[in-house]
């Protein structure tokens, strides 16, 4: 099974050598840091690891906005790039940590190869509630003023989203490509893919423009964007499709144990039973001391995993 793990990574060094070193030795990692954040540190704990792989395009992310995808795409394709053919594709954030032994996930997807492990759920229905539509009905420009700070900046943008939401103006749930119609589909950040499907997302990134200029002001498109792009295709039907109400992340989150709500808690010790109970093959967020006594309770876990085979 050649895997190929894509990691978003803007603090915590320290874990993510933990991350690295806890999973395969045979994959390929491909890492992304926030080019707000200095790399020697990450470069410098990853020295000798001929598999690990920083991308040399870099971006400044901004949560919330198209900076996001565009570091998932970088991903992407850096590891499309790489001379081995993948089976999976996993897209990480610089926090995670496996709660799986290394041979259950490779048996996983082994029993399950050929399905795509993305969860999508369509907001251009009447099954999701209006309050769950709302974010993503209001248009969120984000225009890019030069020599203006990350906090002007974004209050510049705060004043032209209220700005034009005060005009009554909402955007559709769904756009014209050519003479089809493309609904907007939502999902998790985190999720795992196989090669063929990866180079179709790049491949519609780069080739229809109606993606970009629509996602270019909307809310949290690194949960919309690839998933509409998916979810819109014939690879539709190898996916986890959602029916019914968006209630919360958790739900459309196929492979991570995350905080119920926002996915944002730093895991500890105190989480652990339910962590366990979820049958999740990550957990997120984890943080070098914060989270030091649940990292070893997992680690333990996973030892155990092994010798039970």
């Amino acid at each position: 099974m050649n895997i190929a793990y894509l990691i978003s990574a803007h603090t915590d060094p320290a874990h993510l050598l933990k991350l690295v070193e806890a999973l395969h030795v045979t994959a390929e990692y491909f890492i992304h840091v926030d080019a707000k954040s200095d790399i020697k540190p990450f470069r410098d704990l990853m020295k000798g690891k001929r598999n690990v792989h920083f991308v040399s395009s870099r971006v400044e992310m901004v949560g919330g906005d198209m900076s996001e995808v565009e570091a998932q795409m970088i991903l992407l394709e850096s590891a499309l790039r790489n001379r081995r053919q993948f089976d999976y594709f996993f897209m990480l954030s610089g926090m995670d940590y496996p709660l799986w032994s290394n041979e259950r996930i490779s048996q996983f997807l082994r029993q399950h190869k050929g399905k795509e492990f993305i969860y999508g759920i369509d907001l251009d229905t009447p099954e999701v509630k209006m309050e769950h539509k709302e974010l993503y009905r209001i248009a969120r420009p984000m225009p890019n003023v030069p020599f203006v700070g990350r906090d002007s900046l974004s209050k510049v943008r705060s004043l032209l989203k209220r700005a034009i939401a005060a005009t009554g103006y909402r955007k559709p749930l769904n756009f014209a490509v050519g003479k089809k119609t493309y609904h907007l589909f939502k999902g998790s950040a985190w999720f795992c893919i196989s090669q063929n499907l990866a180079e179709y997302v790049v491949g519609q990134y780069k080739e229809v423009p109606e993606i970009k200029e629509y996602f270019s002001n909307q809310f949290g498109p690194v949960t919309t964007l690839i998933h509409t792009i998916v979810f819109n295709s014939e690879h539709a039907d190898r996916c986890m499709l959602k029916i019914g109400n968006y209630t919360t992340l958790s739900d459309i989150t196929p492979l991570h144990y995350i905080d119920r709500d926002t996915g944002m808690k730093v895991m500890n010790e105190s989480d652990y039973p339910l962590m366990m109970e979820s049958g999740k093959m990550f957990v997120r967020k984890v943080r070098t001391g914060e989270s030091g006594t649940l990292v070893e309770l997992i680690d333990k876990h996973r030892a155990a995993d092994v010798e039970k085979k």
